[in-house]
């Protein structure tokens, strides 16, 4: 499964930069792909990172893949310096807070909100197994307001 992971890390890179992604034939060059990859959880290396992901979860597949948001992320990470504090709302599996974890050091800190439970399970096992002992874990939303409210997932991403 590695190298079904790899093979699309490697391919989702190349198609992007030669403009290929968006096509007809990308679109089906990836369905082709996605037939091949089996579905369920996996240790992935993402980012120099490991991130145990869910490859059945659109948005975690995208993670491996190396794909998901890959432009907004290096911008975040750019911002960041060594030391800062960093809060991630809306954590999911960690892609922004272990990023921001290694940006910020030891001597910085993350605080990442996640409250979907299965999501922050996740989290917090991607950030333990990266030793990322400058990052804590809260299962909960942020807003503006104290209060409850109802949290309503999509179909097929958490």
């Amino acid at each position: 499964m590695r190298s079904l992971i790899g093979l699309g890390q490697v391919a989702t890179a190349v198609l992007g930069r030669v403009g290929i992604g968006q096509t007809g034939l990308g679109r089906w060059l990836f369905r082709q792909y996605l037939a091949l990859l089996p579905k369920g959880e996996t240790w992935v290396e993402v980012g120099g990172q490991r991130m145990w992901l869910d490859l059945s979860d659109r948005t975690q597949l995208s993670i491996a893949l190396g794909s998901h948001e890959k432009a907004a992320l290096a911008r975040f990470v750019g911002l960041l310096r060594p030391g800062q504090t960093v809060v991630d709302v809306g954590a999911n599996v960690g892609l922004y807070t272990l990023a921001a974890a290694r940006a910020v050091g030891p001597g910085g800190r993350v605080v990442a909100f996640e409250p979907e439970p299965g999501n922050c399970v996740r989290l917090r096992r991607n950030v333990e197994a990266n030793g990322h002992g400058n990052v804590t874990v809260v299962q909960a939303a942020a807003g503006e307001a104290t209060g409850r409210a109802r949290l309503h997932l999509g179909g097929d991403s958490g």
